[in-house]
């Protein structure tokens, strides 16, 4: 037992004890000397107050130290803990020694760097629900696959839902006397028209999407954008669907370059700008569902170009973590 750890894990909880009793002595002293005439009423009433609201700020902190989400293992030691499943992976990634990351309230692995674990498991694919954006959303990959993770994990909302609560940018198309595009923001909110693909369009990027994931899953929703490829598989391997953007041909895509002017700055990205849910890896092959494949549940391409096609798209991946069973909302 790595005495060390214990401590400086439990360190803070037990201060924040020490303290609310040596406040609750102090009350029972100004109480006393009130009672027997040594203090004025006015400075028993403050002290009163003081105490009592202090106590209240040190359970609500107590509360917030209990009630962490993730803790990050350093081989089969607690070593910190965590709200934020990107940050935790962050902290892991920084350890000398192999790590995982645990819900805290679960004997649950989300995240491992240990090789040996990975090669010796098995590889399971998600059975998430299979959605097609066709025909009504020629250009709604990315609420579509939405909608697969929601759903997987228990939210009952349908893709055209999602097609109208996405935020959108309404900034139109427009070409400036040098002929140099000038249109809306992905970032910030769908670009372009959804549903006919007779006009231009483009799509929207994690994002929005997070804000309008939140809006059924709340804080159960993790933000993975910017993270390795080989962190995102390690979710999905542990049985995580994860939303991810990706180029249409899943690797490396120059063939239909495209750069524009926003109001907050420029665009450089390709047409072929595409959105999936991962469901497996092994290895080798990624699984995923893809929104314009209906006649394929679960497709799969090789790892090594896929990564290539994910990082040319910014590294965008958004997952939702329960940390009980999945939750069915009516």
């Amino acid at each position: 037992m790595n005495i060390s750890l214990i401590i400086k894990k439990w360190k803070r909880p037990i201060l924040i004890v020490l303290m609310i009793s040596l406040i609750q002595v102090t009350v029972f002293l100004v109480f006393y000397l009130q009672q027997n005439k040594h203090l004025p009423e006015q400075f028993f009433q403050l002290a009163r107050s003081l105490a009592t609201a202090f106590t209240q700020t040190e359970v609500t902190d107590q509360e917030k130290v209990m009630s962490k989400t993730f803790t990050l293992f350093q081989g089969d030691h607690a070593a910190f803990d965590f709200n934020d499943l990107k940050e935790a992976i962050l902290a892991a990634k920084k350890s000398p020694r192999t790590a995982s990351i645990r819900l805290t309230k679960e004997d649950r692995t989300i995240w491992s760097n240990d090789d040996t674990k990975k090669e010796s498991a098995a590889h399971p694919i998600v059975d998430a629900p299979y959605l097609s954006q066709l025909p009504e959303l020629p250009r709604g990959c990315e609420v579509t696959t939405l909608a697969m993770l929601l759903q997987y994990n228990g939210f009952t909302v349908d893709k055209m839902t999602l097609a109208h609560e996405i935020v959108k940018d309404p900034t139109p198309l427009t070409y400036d006397s040098g002929h140099n595009m000038r249109w809306g923001n992905p970032y910030k909110g769908f670009v372009g028209d959804m549903y006919d693909a007779k006009k231009p369009g483009f799509g929207v990027f994690h994002k929005p999407i997070e804000s309008l994931a939140r809006k059924y899953a709340g804080q159960q929703v993790m933000n993975l954008t910017e993270l390795d490829f080989s962190d995102i598989t390690s979710i999905v391997e542990q049985g995580i669907p994860v939303w991810v953007i990706v180029t249409s041909t899943f690797t490396q895509d120059t063939s239909r370059s495209v750069k524009w002017q926003t109001a907050d700055g420029p665009i450089q990205t390709t047409r072929n700008e595409h959105s999936v849910l991962l469901t497996g890896f092994d290895g080798t092959y990624v699984y995923f569902h893809d929104p314009l494949r209906p006649a394929e549940k679960s497709s799969r391409r090789a790892a090594s170009t896929f990564e290539q096609g994910w990082n040319q798209m910014g590294r965008q991946a958004i997952t939702i973590i329960l940390q009980n069973e999945k939750i069915v909302d009516n």
